[in-house]
Protein backbone atom coordinates (compact mmCIF):
# COMPACT_ATOMS: atom_id res chain seq x y z
CA UNK A 1 0.00 0.00 0.00
CA UNK A 2 2.80 2.10 0.41
CA UNK A 3 3.17 2.21 -3.61
CA UNK A 4 0.45 2.81 -6.28
CA UNK A 5 2.12 0.23 -7.98
CA UNK A 6 1.92 -2.11 -5.19
CA UNK A 7 -1.18 -4.03 -5.68
CA UNK A 8 -1.73 -3.89 -9.82
CA UNK A 9 -5.77 -4.51 -9.09
CA UNK A 10 -6.92 -2.53 -5.73
CA UNK A 11 -4.51 0.54 -5.75
CA UNK A 12 -5.27 1.68 -9.50
CA UNK A 13 -8.88 1.22 -8.62
CA UNK A 14 -8.89 3.69 -6.21
CA UNK A 15 -7.53 6.05 -8.15
CA UNK A 16 -9.94 5.67 -10.58
CA UNK A 17 -12.32 6.15 -8.27
CA UNK A 18 -11.09 9.72 -7.00
CA UNK A 19 -10.71 10.81 -10.52
CA UNK A 20 -14.10 9.59 -11.76
CA UNK A 21 -15.62 11.54 -8.52
CA UNK A 22 -13.86 14.74 -9.92
CA UNK A 23 -11.12 14.66 -7.58
CA UNK A 24 -7.45 13.84 -7.91
CA UNK A 25 -5.51 11.24 -9.66
CA UNK A 26 -2.19 10.71 -8.48
CA UNK A 27 0.76 9.87 -10.09
CA UNK A 28 3.17 7.27 -8.02
CA UNK A 29 5.12 9.67 -6.57
CA UNK A 30 1.68 11.39 -5.48
CA UNK A 31 0.75 8.29 -4.16
CA UNK A 32 3.68 7.88 -2.45
CA UNK A 33 3.60 11.03 -0.43
CA UNK A 34 0.21 10.48 0.72
CA UNK A 35 0.60 7.13 1.21
CA UNK A 36 4.21 7.09 2.61
CA UNK A 37 3.62 7.66 6.71
CA UNK A 38 0.40 6.03 7.59
CA UNK A 39 1.82 2.85 5.79
CA UNK A 40 4.61 3.37 7.62
CA UNK A 41 2.59 3.59 11.27
CA UNK A 42 0.39 0.48 9.83
CA UNK A 43 3.71 -1.94 9.51
CA UNK A 44 5.10 -1.16 12.83
CA UNK A 45 2.01 -1.18 14.84
CA UNK A 46 1.15 -4.79 12.53
CA UNK A 47 4.88 -5.85 13.78
CA UNK A 48 4.63 -4.99 16.92
CA UNK A 49 0.78 -7.00 17.86
CA UNK A 50 2.07 -9.84 15.66
CA UNK A 51 5.58 -10.03 17.47
CA UNK A 52 3.05 -9.63 21.08
CA UNK A 53 0.35 -12.31 19.81
CA UNK A 54 2.54 -14.57 18.06
CA UNK A 55 6.19 -15.52 20.65
CA UNK A 56 8.67 -18.22 19.13
CA UNK A 57 8.45 -21.46 20.07
CA UNK A 58 12.05 -21.98 20.08
CA UNK A 59 14.81 -20.41 20.28
CA UNK A 60 16.29 -18.46 16.69
CA UNK A 61 19.63 -20.02 15.59
CA UNK A 62 21.71 -17.32 13.50
CA UNK A 63 24.81 -18.54 12.45
CA UNK A 64 26.53 -15.66 10.02
CA UNK A 65 29.12 -18.03 8.63
CA UNK A 66 27.05 -20.39 7.14
CA UNK A 67 24.83 -17.85 6.05
CA UNK A 68 28.01 -16.67 4.26
CA UNK A 69 28.59 -19.81 2.60
CA UNK A 70 25.30 -20.15 1.62
CA UNK A 71 25.44 -16.64 0.09
CA UNK A 72 29.05 -17.24 -1.65
CA UNK A 73 27.86 -20.27 -3.29
CA UNK A 74 25.07 -18.79 -5.01
CA UNK A 75 28.25 -17.30 -7.17
CA UNK A 76 27.91 -14.13 -9.31
CA UNK A 77 25.25 -12.42 -10.59
CA UNK A 78 23.58 -14.56 -13.88
CA UNK A 79 22.54 -13.08 -17.12
CA UNK A 80 18.78 -13.39 -16.19
CA UNK A 81 19.12 -12.08 -13.05
CA UNK A 82 21.28 -9.10 -14.95
CA UNK A 83 18.01 -8.48 -17.44
CA UNK A 84 15.48 -8.85 -14.80
CA UNK A 85 17.07 -5.86 -12.67
CA UNK A 86 17.35 -3.98 -15.79
CA UNK A 87 14.14 -4.30 -16.84
CA UNK A 88 12.89 -3.87 -12.97
CA UNK A 89 15.15 -0.28 -13.09
CA UNK A 90 13.14 0.86 -16.60
CA UNK A 91 10.06 -0.06 -15.13
CA UNK A 92 10.59 1.95 -11.73
CA UNK A 93 12.01 5.19 -13.56
CA UNK A 94 8.67 5.37 -15.97
CA UNK A 95 6.10 4.70 -13.08
CA UNK A 96 7.79 7.54 -11.32
CA UNK A 97 7.27 9.72 -14.58
CA UNK A 98 3.66 8.65 -15.70
CA UNK A 99 0.29 8.54 -14.04
CA UNK A 100 -3.66 7.02 -15.18
CA UNK A 101 -3.58 4.20 -17.57
CA UNK A 102 -0.45 4.82 -18.53
CA UNK A 103 0.86 2.91 -15.11
CA UNK A 104 -0.95 0.04 -16.56
CA UNK A 105 0.47 -0.39 -20.05
CA UNK A 106 4.29 0.38 -18.86
CA UNK A 107 3.78 -2.91 -16.55
CA UNK A 108 1.86 -4.72 -19.53
CA UNK A 109 5.07 -3.75 -21.55
CA UNK A 110 7.80 -4.54 -19.04
CA UNK A 111 6.09 -8.21 -18.58
CA UNK A 112 6.39 -8.66 -22.76
CA UNK A 113 9.78 -7.44 -22.57
CA UNK A 114 10.59 -10.01 -19.69
CA UNK A 115 9.24 -12.76 -22.06
CA UNK A 116 11.12 -11.81 -25.46
CA UNK A 117 13.96 -13.41 -26.65
CA UNK A 118 17.15 -12.06 -26.46
CA UNK A 119 15.95 -8.87 -24.46
CA UNK A 120 14.40 -10.98 -21.78
CA UNK A 121 13.78 -14.84 -21.40
CA UNK A 122 13.01 -14.47 -17.78
CA UNK A 123 9.49 -15.44 -18.12
CA UNK A 124 8.51 -18.71 -19.70
CA UNK A 125 5.22 -20.47 -20.96
CA UNK A 126 6.16 -22.13 -17.49
CA UNK A 127 5.27 -19.11 -15.59
CA UNK A 128 1.69 -18.91 -16.23
CA UNK A 129 1.52 -22.17 -13.98
CA UNK A 130 2.05 -20.10 -10.70
CA UNK A 131 -0.77 -17.68 -11.68
CA UNK A 132 -3.64 -18.58 -9.37
CA UNK A 133 -7.19 -18.79 -11.88
CA UNK A 134 -9.18 -19.42 -8.66
CA UNK A 135 -8.16 -16.34 -7.33
CA UNK A 136 -8.46 -14.34 -10.62
CA UNK A 137 -12.13 -15.50 -11.03
CA UNK A 138 -13.03 -14.61 -7.25
CA UNK A 139 -11.61 -11.23 -8.06
CA UNK A 140 -13.31 -10.97 -11.18
CA UNK A 141 -16.71 -12.06 -9.14
CA UNK A 142 -15.61 -9.09 -6.89
CA UNK A 143 -15.51 -6.56 -9.12
CA UNK A 144 -18.87 -7.27 -10.52
CA UNK A 145 -20.33 -6.88 -7.22
CA UNK A 146 -19.49 -3.48 -7.10
CA UNK A 147 -20.85 -2.38 -10.48
CA UNK A 148 -24.20 -4.74 -10.58
CA UNK A 149 -24.28 -2.22 -6.68
CA UNK A 150 -24.86 0.72 -8.66
CA UNK A 151 -26.72 -0.59 -11.37
CA UNK A 152 -29.05 -1.81 -9.01
CA UNK A 153 -29.38 1.49 -7.06
CA UNK A 154 -27.42 -0.88 -3.88
CA UNK A 155 -24.94 1.55 -3.35
CA UNK A 156 -26.75 4.43 -3.00
CA UNK A 157 -29.13 2.40 -0.65
CA UNK A 158 -26.45 1.70 1.35
CA UNK A 159 -25.37 5.69 1.65
CA UNK A 160 -29.04 6.39 2.77
CA UNK A 161 -29.70 3.62 5.48
CA UNK A 162 -26.08 3.52 7.04
CA UNK A 163 -24.43 7.22 6.53
CA UNK A 164 -25.90 10.02 8.86
CA UNK A 165 -27.61 13.23 7.19
CA UNK A 166 -24.42 15.60 7.88
CA UNK A 167 -20.74 15.46 7.34
CA UNK A 168 -19.17 15.68 10.74
CA UNK A 169 -17.11 18.55 10.40
CA UNK A 170 -14.52 16.91 12.62
CA UNK A 171 -11.84 15.29 9.98
CA UNK A 172 -11.25 12.58 12.70
CA UNK A 173 -14.48 11.88 13.59
CA UNK A 174 -15.21 11.65 9.58
CA UNK A 175 -12.18 9.76 9.53
CA UNK A 176 -13.39 7.21 12.05
CA UNK A 177 -17.19 6.73 10.91
CA UNK A 178 -15.96 6.23 7.69
CA UNK A 179 -13.48 3.68 8.62
CA UNK A 180 -16.10 2.06 11.10
CA UNK A 181 -18.65 1.77 8.17
CA UNK A 182 -16.89 0.42 5.52
CA UNK A 183 -15.41 -2.45 8.02
CA UNK A 184 -18.50 -3.38 9.42
CA UNK A 185 -20.07 -3.43 5.50
CA UNK A 186 -16.52 -5.30 4.51
CA UNK A 187 -17.56 -8.15 7.32
CA UNK A 188 -20.57 -8.88 5.39
CA UNK A 189 -19.36 -8.58 2.12
CA UNK A 190 -16.17 -10.47 2.73
CA UNK A 191 -14.44 -9.29 -1.02
CA UNK A 192 -11.78 -5.46 -0.90
CA UNK A 193 -12.56 -5.17 -4.21
CA UNK A 194 -16.73 -5.51 -3.92
CA UNK A 195 -16.56 -3.41 -0.84
CA UNK A 196 -14.53 -0.72 -2.87
CA UNK A 197 -17.35 -0.76 -5.27
CA UNK A 198 -19.82 -0.14 -3.08
CA UNK A 199 -18.39 2.12 -0.31
CA UNK A 200 -15.86 4.67 -2.05
CA UNK A 201 -18.65 6.12 -4.96
CA UNK A 202 -21.27 6.13 -1.94
CA UNK A 203 -18.90 7.52 0.60
CA UNK A 204 -17.75 10.07 -2.08
CA UNK A 205 -21.20 11.12 -2.71
CA UNK A 206 -21.47 11.81 1.02
CA UNK A 207 -18.74 14.02 1.26
CA UNK A 208 -19.83 15.98 -1.52
CA UNK A 209 -19.45 19.69 -0.92
CA UNK A 210 -17.35 19.79 2.11
CA UNK A 211 -13.38 20.31 2.47
CA UNK A 212 -13.13 16.06 2.52
CA UNK A 213 -11.33 15.41 -1.20
CA UNK A 214 -12.65 12.28 -3.39
CA UNK A 215 -8.78 10.92 -2.97
CA UNK A 216 -8.89 11.33 0.65
CA UNK A 217 -12.60 9.65 0.88
CA UNK A 218 -10.87 6.33 -1.29
CA UNK A 219 -7.95 6.18 0.38
CA UNK A 220 -9.19 6.18 4.11
CA UNK A 221 -11.72 3.77 3.20
CA UNK A 222 -8.84 1.47 0.92
CA UNK A 223 -7.09 1.45 4.12
CA UNK A 224 -9.71 0.59 6.20
CA UNK A 225 -10.54 -2.35 4.76
CA UNK A 226 -7.37 -3.57 2.98
CA UNK A 227 -5.42 -3.96 6.13
CA UNK A 228 -8.68 -5.34 8.46
CA UNK A 229 -9.63 -9.11 8.45
CA UNK A 230 -11.12 -11.38 10.74
CA UNK A 231 -11.11 -14.34 8.68
CA UNK A 232 -9.08 -15.23 6.02
CA UNK A 233 -11.37 -14.69 2.96
CA UNK A 234 -11.70 -11.04 4.00
CA UNK A 235 -8.42 -10.57 2.63
CA UNK A 236 -7.37 -11.99 -0.91
CA UNK A 237 -3.97 -12.34 -0.04
CA UNK A 238 -4.71 -13.80 3.61
CA UNK A 239 -6.79 -16.24 1.63
CA UNK A 240 -3.94 -17.37 -0.49
CA UNK A 241 -1.67 -17.89 2.56
CA UNK A 242 -4.04 -20.10 4.73
CA UNK A 243 -2.97 -23.20 4.72
CA UNK A 244 0.02 -25.86 5.81
CA UNK A 245 0.68 -25.68 1.82
CA UNK A 246 1.08 -21.66 2.28
CA UNK A 247 1.52 -19.16 4.83
CA UNK A 248 1.47 -22.34 7.37
CA UNK A 249 -1.31 -20.55 9.34
CA UNK A 250 -5.44 -21.48 10.06
CA UNK A 251 -8.28 -19.61 10.30
CA UNK A 252 -8.30 -19.41 13.87
CA UNK A 253 -4.73 -18.03 13.78
CA UNK A 254 -5.72 -15.77 10.94
CA UNK A 255 -8.65 -14.92 13.60
CA UNK A 256 -5.95 -14.28 16.53
CA UNK A 257 -4.40 -11.59 14.63
CA UNK A 258 -7.09 -9.89 12.73
CA UNK A 259 -9.76 -9.09 15.57
CA UNK A 260 -7.02 -6.85 17.61
CA UNK A 261 -5.86 -5.77 14.28
CA UNK A 262 -9.50 -3.56 14.74
CA UNK A 263 -7.38 -0.98 16.73
CA UNK A 264 -4.29 -0.83 14.47
CA UNK A 265 -7.01 0.37 11.76
CA UNK A 266 -8.38 2.82 13.97
CA UNK A 267 -4.80 4.39 14.55
CA UNK A 268 -3.86 4.16 11.37
CA UNK A 269 -6.97 6.37 9.81
CA UNK A 270 -6.49 8.84 12.37
CA UNK A 271 -2.47 9.43 11.29
CA UNK A 272 -4.42 9.54 7.53
CA UNK A 273 -6.72 12.46 8.34
CA UNK A 274 -3.67 14.30 10.15
CA UNK A 275 -1.56 13.90 7.02
CA UNK A 276 -4.11 14.53 4.56
CA UNK A 277 -4.68 17.70 6.14
CA UNK A 278 -1.04 18.57 6.05
CA UNK A 279 -1.56 18.45 2.03
CA UNK A 280 -5.02 19.99 2.04
CA UNK A 281 -6.87 17.08 1.16
CA UNK A 282 -9.29 16.93 4.36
Amino acid sequence: MFFLTGDSTLNPLVAQYSAEAGGMSPSFVDWFLYMSVPMLVALLCTLFLGLFLFKPSKELVYDREQIVAKQAALGKLSVKEIRTIVWLVIAIALWLTVSGDYIGWVTLAIGVCLAMPVIGEVLTPASWNAVDIKSLMFLTAAMAVGSVGGATGMNAWIADVVLPSSVPENIFLFALLVAALSMIIHMFMGSVMAVLGVCVPAFISFAAGSSVSPLAVALIVFTSINIHYILPFHNLPILIGEGKDAGGYTSKEAMRMGIPLTAVVFIVVLVEAAWFHLFGLM
